[in-house]
C-alpha cells in the first residue's frame, strides 16, 4: 500500500493518469457525474424523484444544461413539470414588496452552492486530490505521473497545497513548466503548417495541442462548480 491510500486507490489513479491526454482529476469528477445522470431515468419515471427534485429546485443552471444534453424532450417534461408547477404557483401569490417578491424569486432558483451536483463535485474532488497527493510520494508512482501529461493548473494548485516534501513540489512544477512548453511548441507548429498550406503533414498532437493546452491551463469543461 502507499502511505495513505490502498492499493486499489493507487491503481486507479495510475490508470486515470495513462488513459487521458487531459487532466485526470477533472476526468475523475467529470466520471462521478456521468454516473449521478443516471437518476435521469428516476426523474422521467419515478413520482418520488419528481418531488424531491421540486423539493431541491432542481440544479444549477451549469448542470440543468448539462442534464438537457443528455436527457430526452419526453423524460424532462415528465420529471420537470412538478417543480415547474410549483414555480408558477408560488409567483402567483400576493406579495406586497419588491424585498419579498426578490426572495420568493430567490427562493426559486439553485444555485452551484446548493446543487447536488456540485456538492458531489466538490466531494469526489476534496478526497481525489488527497488520494493524489500520497500518490505522489513514490518514486515509482512520480514515473507514472511523469508519463502522462499530469493536470490542470486549477487540480495542480490543490494538490500543491497538500504536500509538504519541497523535491515534489520542484517535480510537479518542472514536469508541468515542460508539459506545457511542449504544447506551445506543438501549437506554433499547427500554425506554420495550416499558414504554409501543409495540413496534410500535420501529426494528431499538432491538431490537438489547442485542445490540451486549454484543458491544462483552466480545467475540463465537465467541470461545473467555480474556483
Amino acid at each position: 500500500m502507499n502511505e495513505g491510500i490502498s492499493v486499489s486507490e493507487a491503481i486507479n489513479i495510475a490508470r486515470d493518469l495513462k488513459k487521458t491526454r487531459g487532466c485526470a482529476v477533472c476526468n475523475h469528477i467529470g466520471d462521478s457525474v456521468l454516473h449521478f445522470f443516471s437518476w435521469i431515468y428516476d426523474l422521467a419515471e419515478k413520482e418520488e424523484a419528481q418531488k424531491e427534485n421540486a423539493r431541491l429546485r432542481g440544479l444549477c443552471p451549469f448542470h440543468t444544461w448539462q442534464m438537457m444534453s443528455i436527457g430526452s424532450p419526453l423524460g424532462i417534461s415528465k420529471g420537470y413539470n412538478r417543480l415547474i408547477k410549483e414555480i408558477a404557483a408560488r409567483l402567483a401569490e400576493d406579495m406586497a414588496t419588491s424585498a419579498e417578491a426578490a426572495r420568493t424569486i430567490g427562493n426559486l432558483m439553485t444555485s452551484s452552492r446548493d446543487c447536488r451536483i456540485c456538492l458531489l463535485e466538490r466531494k469526489q474532488e476534496t478526497l481525489y486530490i488527497s488520494q493524489f497527493a500520497f500518490f505522489l510520494k513514490t518514486e515509482e508512482n512520480r514515473k507514472k505521473y511523469t508519463a502522462s501529461d499530469g493536470l490542470c493548473l486549477r487540480h495542480l494548485q490543490s494538490v500543491m497545497m497538500e504536500i509538504k516534501d519541497a523535491d515534489i513540489i520542484r517535480f510537479l512544477m518542472r514536469h508541468t513548466a515542460k508539459k506545457f512548453a511542449t504544447i506551445t511548441a506543438e501549437m506554433e507548429s499547427y500554425c506554420r503548417k495550416r499558414a504554409a498550406s501543409q495540413k496534410d503533414s500535420l501529426t494528431q498532437n499538432e491538431k490537438n495541442a489547442y485542445l490540451r493546452g486549454i484543458i491544462h491551463a483552466v480545467g475540463s469543461r465537465q467541470i461545473g462548480h467555480p474556483f
